[in-house]
């Protein structure tokens, strides 16, 4: 027996998955918070990338590019300072801490910053039509979060 509702969402361990507010096209400019889900549990590097969309800017540069960077082990998250002349279009990071059980607050460039617990819909329905005829049920979840200045250095997290 597979039941449709609730559609399971896998998550690797160690995943950070940013997400910004829907937008329909690069005409559009998203809200200026970026969502950065940290799910605990392993490790992960990627390169976070920003440019224009719409041209070739970033053959000459016009690009804003870090490094985030997790260990869970280690205890750190890490966004790199800055490559590139291209500002983001996010003046804020919302940081939201999957899985992080008695984690509580954390350490940026020594000063400890509490977290805030908020309930979250993760992926919200797209309508309330279901095609079993049964009530649509979303589903949210309690993480850790903490809102921080987007700054171009080097941002380093340990908990």
């Amino acid at each position: 027996d597979a039941p449709l509702p609730p559609l399971p969402l896998f998550i690797k361990a160690g995943s950070v998955i940013p997400m910004q507010s829907v937008v329909q096209s690069t005409q559009e400019i998203p809200e200026p918070l970026l969502h950065l889900h940290v799910y605990g549990g392993g490790q992960s590097e990627f390169l976070y990338y920003e440019d224009v969309g719409k041209s070739y800017q970033y053959q000459n540069g016009s690009s804003y590019r870090r490094n985030i960077i997790f260990d869970h082990q280690q205890g750190t998250l890490t966004l790199t300072a800055v490559e590139g002349s291209w500002p983001s279009k996010f003046s804020e990071i919302k940081i939201h801490f999957h899985g992080f059980t008695g984690t509580d607050s954390v350490r940026i460039s020594e000063h400890e910053h509490q977290l805030k617990e908020e309930e979250l819909l993760f992926l919200p329905a797209v309508s309330n039509f279901d095609p079993l005829g049964k009530e649509v049920v979303e589903k949210k979840v309690t993480v850790a979060t903490l809102t921080i200045e987007n700054s171009s250095q080097e941002i380093s997290i340990s908990f």
